[in-house]
């Protein structure tokens, strides 16, 4: 082989290929089980560790939204919507300051076509993996399949404090509504 061939292997070799532009792991958008893993593991992380939020943003289609039913300070139930962006700079750096781990705990989906609905439960803890949950709820995800990719096209979420006990039906197998273990009879 002469020089300018080996020279061209080692350019294709050595420049990364870009399938897509979106700052993402491929697999993200494989199926709903990678898409909602890639939420919970790129929001979660120690204090003080960066999330990667361009990947955060790619997982959501253009003109995406995330809402969420929160209670304020006053007790009254507040409707707050935002963009995949918007989000980023309201949460980002105090995730990021203080630790956020949210792992999903059960899962119901239904599916027509290319749409999806997950009921996603959740357990939320600020600072600490191992700790008691500080918070429990429920993501409602949208999301669609376009050009072989899963993408969210809404997120809307609850938690406990805000709408009472997580239904028996959106636990996991063997936990009673006040989010404890319980013995099977």
């Amino acid at each position: 082989m002469n020089l300018p061939a080996l020279a061209c292997i080692a350019l294709v070799i050595l420049i990364p290929q870009q399938e897509d532009k979106m700052p993402q792991k491929k697999a993200d958008h494989d199926s709903i089980d990678t898409l909602v893993a890639a939420l919970y593991a790129v929001i979660s992380g120690p204090k003080d560790q960066k999330r990667d939020w361009k990947r955060f943003e790619a997982l959501f289609l253009p003109g995406a939204r995330l809402q969420t039913l929160t209670l304020g300070r006053d007790g009254k139930r507040r409707f707050v919507t935002m963009t995949p962006a918007d989000y980023v700079k309201r949460s980002g750096k105090w995730a990021e300051g203080n630790g956020l781990f949210e792992k999903e705990t059960h899962r119901s989906l239904d599916m027509y076509g290319h749409i999806a609905h997950v009921f996603s439960s959740y357990e939320l803890r600020v600072g600490e993996v191992d700790k008691q949950a500080d918070l429990t709820g429920i993501n409602s995800i949208q999301c669609c399949q376009v050009d072989g990719k899963w993408r969210i096209l809404s997120l809307l979420w609850e938690d406990a404090r805000s709408a009472g006990p997580i239904p028996a039906r959106y636990l996991p197998k063997g936990q009673a509504k006040d989010g404890h273990d319980r013995e099977d009879r």
